[in-house]
């Protein structure tokens, strides 16, 4: 075998034995593509958000979902037993944190697509208009949403008998 072809194949063998590397280290560090149930949430995950300063220690965590592909802070989307949380890097203010007695109407376009997200649209009382990505797969956008329209709704019974 000629030194060239044996350089070309040690060199081929090299980068794609980096390249499996790479991807392994990638899918080990990237969020799933799935909403995350309470149970399920990684402890770095929770970690980061408190960090971030984005739920307090009294808060559970229910639902998440991250559509960043290599950093979370690209893109995270919570629903606490306190508030819906929306955080993003890009942003120019990043975290928008959400108490259930202040929005006003909810909706969502559910997307079936696994390559498409549903985006659900919030409206405050303070007129702040917002819209986010939940993931499709196993359902759990319709689970999602069908919790925070529940919470909606009991802070809306809540302050309308205390009224």
């Amino acid at each position: 075998m000629n030194r060239a072809l044996l350089i070309t194949l040690i060199t081929v063998g090299v980068l794609f034995l980096g390249g499996i590397i790479a991807l392994t280290y990638i899918g080990s560090k990237t969020p799933e593509t799935f909403i995350y149930k309470k149970d399920e949430i990684p402890a770095a995950y929770r970690a980061q958000m408190r960090e971030l300063n984005l739920i307090s220690e009294n808060e559970e965590l229910l639902y998440f979902y991250s559509d960043g592909l290599l950093d979370l802070t690209d893109g995270m989307y919570a629903l606490t037993d306190q508030h819906l949380i929306l955080y993003s890097i890009q942003w120019s203010e990043p975290e928008t944190i959400i108490a259930f007695e202040d929005i006003s109407s909810l909706g969502i376009n559910y997307d079936a697509s696994f390559f498409v997200d549903s985006y659900v649209r919030v409206e405050t009382v303070y007129g702040m208009e917002v819209e986010f990505p939940l993931s499709s797969e196993r359902g759990r956008d319709k689970e999602f949403y069908e919790l925070l329209s529940k919470r909606v709704e009991e802070a809306s019974e809540m302050s309308s008998s205390l009224e």
